[in-house]
C-alpha cells in the first residue's frame, strides 16, 4: 500500500514540473484563456499559492498534503446521521477582499461564517465527504449565472459554468463544528468598464448664453449575493454580499443604483439602459419598473373592472400627489398618487395609486384593508391601476413627471417585460 502512494506521489511531482516547465510553451493550449492568465500569475508568484481540492492539481503545498496522509483519518468512522429533520445554522461573519484593482483583474475572495447551529459542517477534504453532505457557497438568485469564479486554483473545467456543481464554492475546512467559523476563499474576475458621458445643459453666467457641459466617466459596477447551500438546501435567511466596483458612478448611473440595489440582489448596473419606466400588464395584472424594457421589480396591480377599463397605450406622468382626494362621493383618499396623461391627451382622471381607503386614515378603514386582502391581482378599479401597500411607496419615489407608463393586454413586440411576475402569497 505504502509502495503504491509512493508511485502516484512520484507520478504527480513529475506531472507537476512538466506542466510549470513547459506553461510558456503550451500555454497558448489552454482552452480558456483567462485560466491561463490566473496560472501565469501564480507561477510568476504574483499570487499565493493556495492548497486547493482539484482534479488538476498546480500548487505544490497541496501536493504535499496529498501525501502528508493521516492514519487516524484513514480510520475515521462515517456514522454522522443526516435525515429531513437535521438543522444547519449559520451567521455572516464578513468578506474580505483587495482594497484597490482594476477592471479585467482576478482577486481572491474570502467569506467567513460562523457556524451558530448544533451540527458540523463538511469540505470536500474530509475523510467522509462521499458519505457527508457538505456545506457549499452559491447564489441562490442565479444558480447557473455564467459568471467565471474558481475554487482556489481549481483551473481547469472548475468555473461556474462548467463545474459538476454549478455556483457551488467549497467549504475551505474539512470540517467546522458549531461554535467555530468556517470560510469558503475563490477568485472572481472583475468587470470590464465602459465609457458613458454625461450632458448638462448650463447657463453662461457672464454671456447668459447656454452651453454644453460634457462630462466622461469609465466605470463598472456589478454586486452578487452568495447564500451557502447543504445538500440542495439553501440556508437564505444567510446573505453574502459581493460588491465590483470600478471608476466612479456618474450621477444618472448611481441614481439607478438606489433603486435597483434595493430590488435585486445580483445584477450588472449596466444591463439597465434607457430611460426609466413603468409597464403594466393587465392580462396577469402584473406592473414592472424597468430602465429601458429590462425589468428589475415586479408587483401585483389591480385595474379597471370590465366596464370601466384603464386605457391601454403609451402614457405620461402628468402630476404626482401624495394624497389625492376624489372630487365626488364618497371622496377616495388615494396615496401616492402618478397621474395620467393618456396616449398624449390632458389628463382627465386616471392614474396610478396605493389601495383607496375611506375615512381618516387606513388602519380605521375596512375597505381599504379588504382592498389589500382582495382586490390586488383582480379587475376592480374605476379604471385607475392600484398597487399595495409596500410597492406604492417606491412606485411613488421612483415615478416623475414626465415618464413613461406603458399599459398592455399582454406582452407584444413592442414592449416586453424581463422579469417574472411576483408569486402569489
Amino acid at each position: 500500500m505504502e509502495k503504491k502512494r509512493l508511485i502516484q506521489a512520484l507520478v504527480i511531482i513529475g506531472l507537476v514540473a512538466l506542466n510549470v516547465g513547459t506553461f510558456g510553451v503550451l500555454s497558448g493550449n489552454f482552452k480558456d484563456g483567462q485560466n491561463a492568465q490566473l496560472k501565469r500569475a501564480w507561477i510568476n508568484e504574483d499570487i499565493q499559492p493556495v492548497a486547493a481540492r482539484s482534479a488538476n492539481i498546480y500548487s505544490i503545498e497541496s501536493l504535499q498534503a496529498s501525501m502528508q496522509l493521516d492514519s487516524m483519518e484513514l480510520s475515521v468512522a462515517c456514522d454522522q446521521v443526516f435525515d429531513e429533520t437535521t438543522e444547519f445554522k449559520a451567521e455572516f461573519i464578513n468578506t474580505s477582499m483587495p482594497k484597490k484593482y482594476g477592471e479585467h483583474e482576478f482577486i481572491r475572495i474570502q467569506a467567513a461564517l460562523k457556524n451558530v447551529g448544533e451540527t458540523s459542517w463538511y469540505g470536500a477534504e474530509h475523510p467522509c465527504s462521499a458519505e457527508y453532505k457538505l456545506m457549499q457557497l452559491g447564489n441562490m438568485d442565479k444558480p447557473e449565472e455564467m459568471h467565471l469564479l474558481w475554487n482556489d486554483f481549481n483551473f481547469v473545467d472548475n468555473d461556474w459554468s462548467n463545474s459538476e456543481f454549478k455556483n457551488r464554492v467549497e467549504l475551505s475546512e474539512k470540517e467546522v463544528k458549531p461554535g467555530e467559523e468556517g470560510n469558503f476563499s475563490f477568485w472572481i474576475e472583475t468587470p470590464i468598464t465602459k465609457i458613458t458621458t454625461d450632458v448638462d445643459i448650463i447657463k453662461n453666467e457672464e454671456t447668459g448664453e447656454e452651453e454644453k457641459d460634457v462630462k466622461m466617466y469609465k466605470w463598472a459596477y456589478e454586486k452578487y449575493t452568495f447564500t451557502p447551500i447543504i445538500a440542495g438546501k439553501w440556508l437564505s435567511e444567510v446573505k453574502i454580499p459581493l460588491t465590483l466596483k470600478v471608476g466612479d458612478l456618474p450621477p444618472k448611473e448611481a441614481d439607478k443604483l438606489r433603486f435597483i440595489d434595493e430590488k435585486l440582489d445580483n445584477f450588472n448596473l449596466k444591463d439597465f439602459n434607457g430611460e426609466k419606466n413603468v409597464y403594466i400588464r393587465l392580462s396577469d395584472q402584473t406592473g414592472f419598473l424597468r430602465y429601458g424594457d429590462k425589468a428589475f421589480h415586479s408587483y401585483k396591480v389591480s385595474s379597471g373592472s370590465w366596464d370601466k377599463k384603464t386605457p391601454t397605450g403609451d402614457h405620461k406622468v402628468a402630476n404626482k400627489q401624495e394624497l389625492r382626494v376624489g372630487g365626488k362621493s364618497p371622496y377616495y383618499r388615494m396615496p401616492y398618487w402618478l397621474g395620467l396623461s393618456i396616449n398624449g391627451a390632458p389628463f382627465i382622471g386616471y392614474g396610478l395609486h396605493e389601495v383607496p381607503y375611506l375615512g381618516a386614515s387606513r388602519e380605521t378603514s375596512q375597505f381599504y384593508k379588504n382592498g389589500l386582502k382582495y382586490d390586488l391581482g383582480k379587475n376592480v378599479s374605476h379604471g385607475c391601476v392600484r398597487s399595495g401597500d409596500k410597492d406604492a411607496p417606491f412606485l411613488f419615489e421612483f415615478g416623475e413627471i414626465g415618464m413613461s407608463v406603458y399599459v398592455r393586454n399582454k406582452d407584444d413586440e413592442k414592449m416586453f417585460a424581463t422579469i417574472d411576475p411576483p408569486k402569489a402569497s
